[in-house]
């Protein structure tokens, strides 16, 4: 480059590379914008082209695009004009790209969306340090040649070397870069005012001494080796080590070598060229950081905490116990659906926050992913490990406000421990994972890992695929319950329960595969398909005068559906497939269901009820406590749990005797569910109790069986609430009183 070049005089050739030709259009206004003439191309291929038949200062390039790619266009740029200056800007935020195309040797690496300042600023950057480093490259090899011919043109040799020389101290002064000449002893002879800068010694405390003496690095044996290779005639020889200056002061230094020779070619000292390189480091500190940490908790990650814990493995004393607790939320799924990612996340890191707090110090907390975190520590014995987790299983139980709403929280933790130091991190690992998943069915219990678990995983991991392959080929089948009136034991309706027989293990109960379905997102498809196969059963039951066309039909629900703003619409659509009126069908929901998020159930609830659906609580009694809402939820029926009915005679009475008289007080229909002995229906009938299901009235059966075979006597009720049709009661043959 001569001093008439273009970068020297303000303008440079720049080419502008992207595939994207509103982006490269752009770029190109930005160049031009602050004085360089700019050329671009659409693809790598073509740039490459461009580069071969004409010089360019500064490449500017897209990473992505079709063909060659901004990575290897770097390296082929770079190989075919190592003076070229590299920029790269790209769409892709990844720490390990950008990370890549540094080292690469591009100059920048800026992220789309940019700002324009921050690309003009980009550009100039790497435009000067291209003419700094290329300039400092041609004065030193203009300096060598002087050498070279100083016997012969003494005279004039004199005076342009010292021409040159000031020419090349003002050069060096000017520069960001510290520069440094030492003789072959390492006695320094010039330092320039960047190198006193980041050496953090004055020019008198430098020049004329053995530098090297004074210098105090982490690394300074790098920076000793890189000189004895330039004095032995390396020509570029570099290291990069950290600095502690006298004021106590550290900074991150890169350095390059190269040797001086005499008329000879003989070396007589080293020229060192000094770059503070904190910027970088501490980018590449934070590139890792993230590359190892939650970006969410700031806890470690997965890969972070895998590999924390083969350390504490490899160094478990011979009287320690490892235990790894695998920590799950309970319902984290509702709570994110209900009220938003922003509510979910906040609810992670206070989850968080709370596991730091209550674990013993020492103890290692990362998180692994969505709403599951981890938790390692040494203790003397497992029991000591077993109460750590019941500690944390309580400390998340307390209530947390998010998005101004307290939530109840729960946890289930699965254990894995080991004393063995030899145990692979994914066995303990695997081990904890189990053990909590055995812990999520029971929900809110903390489960130590036993080899049985292992072929329940086994068994549920065979009853995931099955059932995916089930209610894709709509292989689930419904079974109906006879609801029965207390006082004429005649029938007025049918609860509608889902079954699977699968070919090889025969039934697969409800209470197993429900949850299975709920965890890996089939529970809505499944209660389509019930919702569906049961009105239209009732339709054809009616159709062929088998059942009175007062008989309801009852169908429950999973929890996430009353989050599902499109469930009215849905079950409306069935409805009218089926030529049923709203009034036939009775909607279950469990009463946790309707506490956990009552101010998105409701709406959903009154437009059910818009449509003539009656709404029942299920297992009413059993969660947590609904009594001060049953005023303002749009209820018609509340179903009091079995447990209470089984306890009828011992002690139960009074709690059913005051769930009959609540829902009466409320203007509720009762159905008490589980009645298997006839004392139990004569109780609830003298407690005022209107319906009642179990096995003393019928059992569950296939549609085939499950209603009467003639049409029966009818007797019309009392009428129901709310302004809804009165229930209309046919009668079936009577059940032992």
């Amino acid at each position: 480059m001569n001093a008439s070049s273009p970068v020297a005089s303000g303008s440079a050739e720049v080419l502008v590379v992207d595939d994207d030709c509103d982006m490269v259009a752009l770029m190109s206004r930005i160049v031009e914008r602050v004085g360089h003439r700019c050329v671009t191309a659409g693809s790598g291929e073509a740039a490459l082209e461009q580069l071969s038949s004409a010089r360019f200062d500064l490449l500017v390039t897209d990473i992505n695009m079709e063909g060659l790619s901004g990575l290897d266009l770097l390296e082929a740029a770079r190989r075919v004009d190592p003076d070229l200056a590299v920029m790269v800007v790209s769409g892709v935020d990844d720490p390990g790209t950008a990370e890549t195309a540094l080292a690469g040797g591009a100059f920048g690496y800026v992220v789309k969306p940019f700002d324009v300042t921050e690309l003009q600023i980009a550009i100039s950057n790497a435009l000067r340090r291209r003419e700094l480093e290329v300039e400092l490259h041609r004065h030193l090899h203009d300096l060598e040649g002087q050498v070279d011919r100083r016997t012969a043109q003494l005279s004039v040799a004199t005076h342009q070397a010292q021409v040159q020389e000031q020419r090349f101290r003002s050069l060096a002064q000017a520069s960001p870069l510290g520069i440094v000449y030492a003789d072959r002893d390492g006695v320094l002879d010039y330092c320039n005012s960047s190198a006193e800068v980041l050496l953090g010694r004055g020019r008198d405390q430098l020049v004329g001494r053995s530098w090297l003496d004074d210098l105090d690095s982490t690394n300074r044996s790098q920076l000793e080796a890189a000189i004895r290779e330039a004095a032995s005639g390396v020509p570029d020889a570099a290291c990069e080590y950290e600095l502690r200056r006298p004021d106590g002061s550290t900074v991150w230094v890169q350095s390059r070598v190269a040797p001086v020779l005499n008329d000879e070619h003989l070396g007589t000292g080293v020229v060192v060229l000094f770059e503070d390189i904190g910027s970088r480091k501490r980018l590449e500190h934070q590139l890792r950081y993230q590359a190892s940490h939650d970006h969410l908790t700031r806890l470690p990650n997965r890969r972070e905490f895998r590999l924390q814990l083969s350390n504490r493995l490899l160094s478990l004393g011979e009287d320690e116990v490892l235990g790894v607790l695998l920590v799950d939320l309970d319902q984290f799924k509702l709570v994110n659906d209900t009220y938003g990612h922003e509510a979910g996340d906040q609810l992670i890191v206070t989850v968080a926050e709370r596991l730091v707090e209550c674990v013993p110090p020492g103890a290692l907390v990362a998180r692994l992913g969505g709403d599951e975190y981890v938790v390692a520590l040494c203790e003397q014995d497992r029991d000591l490990v077993v109460a750590v987790a019941q500690s944390v299983r309580e400390t998340l139980r307390q209530p947390v406000r998010v998005m101004g709403v307290e939530l109840s929280l729960s946890a289930s933790v699965g254990i894995g421990t080991t004393a063995d130091s030899q145990t692979p991190v994914g066995g303990l690992l695997r081990s904890a994972d189990i053990a909590m998943h055995h812990a999520k069915n029971r929900r809110d219990v903390v489960e130590v890992f036993d080899n049985s678990m292992a072929k329940d995983v086994a068994r549920r991991l065979a009853l995931t695929t099955e059932l995916r392959r089930a209610v894709d080929d709509e292989l689930l089948s419904v079974h109906y319950q006879p609801i029965v009136d207390t006082v004429t034991q005649r029938l007025v309706g049918l609860e509608a329960l889902a079954r699977w027989t699968h070919h090889e293990w025969g039934q697969v109960a409800p209470n197993e595969f429900i949850p299975i379905a709920e965890s890996i997102g089939l529970v809505h498809e499944i209660d389509r398909q019930m919702l569906t196969a049961a009105v239209a059963q009732l339709a054809r039951w009616r159709a062929e005068g088998r059942i009175h066309p007062d008989v309801f039909m009852s169908v429950n629900l999973s929890a996430s559906q009353l989050a599902n703003s499109a469930l009215p619409d849905l079950v409306n659509n069935v409805l009218q497939q089926a030529g049923v009126a709203g009034s036939s069908l009775c909607i279950e929901v469990t009463e946790s269901t309707l506490i956990s998020d009552i101010d998105r159930a409701v709406p959903i609830m009154r437009r059910l009820r818009e449509l003539g659906i009656r709404i029942a609580v299920d297992d009413f009694g059993t969660g947590h406590s609904a009594l001060s809402y049953l005023g303002q939820l749009p209820l018609d029926v509340l179903k009091i749990d079995g447990s209470f009915i089984a306890a009828i005679g011992s002690g139960g009475v009074d709690v059913a005797e005051a769930i009959v008289d609540l829902a009466h007080r409320f203007d509720l229909d009762v159905i008490a569910e589980g009645v298997e002995e006839p004392h139990q229906l004569s109780r609830l009938r003298a407690l005022g109790c209107d319906m009642v299901q179990g096995f003393l009235t019928g059992r569950p059966a296939a549609a085939d069986s499950a209603a009467p075979t003639a049409q029966p006597e009818m007797e019309t009720a009392v009428d129901s609430h709310d302004g809804h049709a009165p229930l209309t009661r046919p009668t079936m043959n009577e059940v032992p009183a």
